[in-house]
Formats: structure tokens, sequence, C-alpha cells
């Protein structure tokens, strides 16, 4: 079988008188694709845009080699949350919709929208959700941020459980260790005032239990320190809302230039396949003849 580039038997010429026989035809259905694009974007319902960033929670500690900071959740991983189906049920539930697909266009408008992602340059996550009023997308942006903070409370609360228990833990040995040492100071001024004749012995054990109690009694201060450090705030969070949410001032879809662009190649295209339609009828005309 003989193959034939069929493009070697086209010239410039052709493409020419060609786009000179139908130039008419394909300006007027570029014409008509880009007004018709207008029209259709104009009778689709608006959608503005409303985002919010979040840091995710941490926990902070000091390890051997220094300060160890560790994430509730990375915020790659975090961002497979949010994509979730399960996830969004869980927003959509808050918001009082329906969890059948296609039951409810507003519904239907989170599950499209919802675009989640990691800030570039930045340990931040970035969540982005349209609505058909900027009231609507705010409210479904936030319903995000609440569900995602609750769920990192949720992961994140036995660990600050068990924080909570070891400051109540040091405070209280603090407590007895400091009422040990006011009994055994006035042990010391007893014999001091009785004096330490014959009591040589009970003199040294004495001063060995008031050693040992100042030890003690540094240990859990510095203890307590480090767990107040570990559990300042600045430290050790939830997820946080990082600076104010943010909505579109104008509609993001349907964009009418983007639309009238689209319509526009379209029309051209068709303007371009009828009339190559119309020659080829015409050609196989002439041969019938």
């Amino acid at each position: 079988m003989e193959y034939r580039d069929i493009t070697k038997s086209i010239s410039v010429d052709d493409v020419v008188d060609f786009s000179a026989r139908h130039a008419i035809k394909i300006v007027i259905s570029t014409i008509a694709g880009a007004v018709l694009a207008v029209g259709l974007a104009v009778s689709i319902p608006k959608q503005w845009s409303a985002s919010v960033e979040l840091q995710v929670g941490q926990f902070y500690s000091t390890g051997v080699t220094g300060p160890v900071v560790t994430q509730i959740e990375t915020p790659s991983r975090t961002v497979e949350r949010l994509k979730l189906p399960a996830f969004v049920d869980q927003v959509l539930t808050r918001l009082n919709l329906p969890l059948d697909l296609g039951a409810n266009d507003e519904a239907s408008l989170i599950r499209s929208s919802a675009d989640v992602r990691v800030m570039r340059n930045a340990d931040l996550v970035q969540i982005t959700l349209n609505g058909n009023s900027p009231e609507a997308a705010l409210k479904h942006a936030e319903a995000f941020r609440d569900t995602l903070i609750e769920a990192h409370r949720s992961l994140a609360q036995p660990s600050m459980d068990k924080l909570t228990l070891e400051l109540k833990e040091v405070d209280l040995s603090l407590t007895k260790e400091s009422e040990q040492r006011d009994r055994l100071d006035k042990l010391a001024q007893e014999q001091q005032r009785l004096g330490a004749a014959g009591r040589f012995s009970e003199s040294v054990l004495l001063a060995q239990m008031i050693a040992a109690n100042d030890a003690q009694i540094r240990d859990l201060r510095l203890r307590r320190a480090a767990l107040m450090e570990q559990s300042n705030p600045n430290r050790t969070f939830n997820t946080r809302v990082i600076g104010p949410m943010s909505v579109s001032k104008r509609p993001v879809y349907p964009m009418k230039s983007r639309f009238a662009v689209a319509g526009a190649v379209l029309g051209g295209l068709a303007g371009v396949a009828i009339s190559l339609l119309i020659d080829l009828s015409r050609r196989r005309t002439r041969t019938s003849v």
C-alpha cells in the first residue's frame, strides 16, 4: 500500500484561497461562538471564592540535643486528609447538607470547588472554597477550617492531657518537697537551739536530708520550667488560622473573558469545519458530473 503525505499537496496559496472564499463564514461563526459563550456565562450562576490559611499544630519538647518540634500532622498529610470523601462528608454534615451525590447543588459545589494545597515556601495549608455568594463561600471555608481544627484537636488531645497531668504531678511533688523542707528547717533550728553536743550523727543525717531535699526541689523546678516552656501557647498549640480569611471581590466563575475566548475559538473551528465540508461537497458534485 502506498502512503502519501497529504500536507505536501496543500500550498500556502491553497490556504489563502480557502480563507478568502470562506472568510465571512469563519468570521461570523467566530463572533457567534463568542456571543453565545458570553450569553452562557451570563446565565450561569455566579461563584465567589473564599480562602483561609492554617498553620498545622505542633508539640514542643526539649531533647538531649536541644528543642524538638513535632507537628500534629505533616502539611502534606493534612492536605490528603482534607481531600478524603469522608472528611468532606463531615463538612457537609456540619453545614446540614445532604451527603448523597447530586442531591443538593450547594453540596455539589463544595465537593467540586474544594482546593487544598501546601503554600509554596511556607509550612502552611491553604483551603479555598466557592459559593454562590461571598457569604456562602466564606461559610464553606469556615466549615472546612473548623472541621480540620477539631480533627487535629482530637489527635493532639492525648498528648495535651499527658502534658497537663505531668505538670500537675510536678506541682504536687514540688509542694510536698517544699513542706518537707519546712519541716527539716524546723528540726535544724530546734537542734541548733538545744546544741549539737552528743548529737553529731543526727546533725550529719539532717544535713544529708536537707541536701537531698534541696536537690529534689531544684530538679522539680527545672522540670516544671521545662513543662511550662513546653506548654507555652507559642510553642505547643493546635492547628490555627494565620491571618484573616479572604473573599474574592468579584465572581471567580464564570469569567466572561475566558468564555468569550473559548467560544470564539470553538466558533472559528466550527466555521473552518463547515467550510471544509462545503468544499468537499462541491468537489464531489463536480466529480460526479
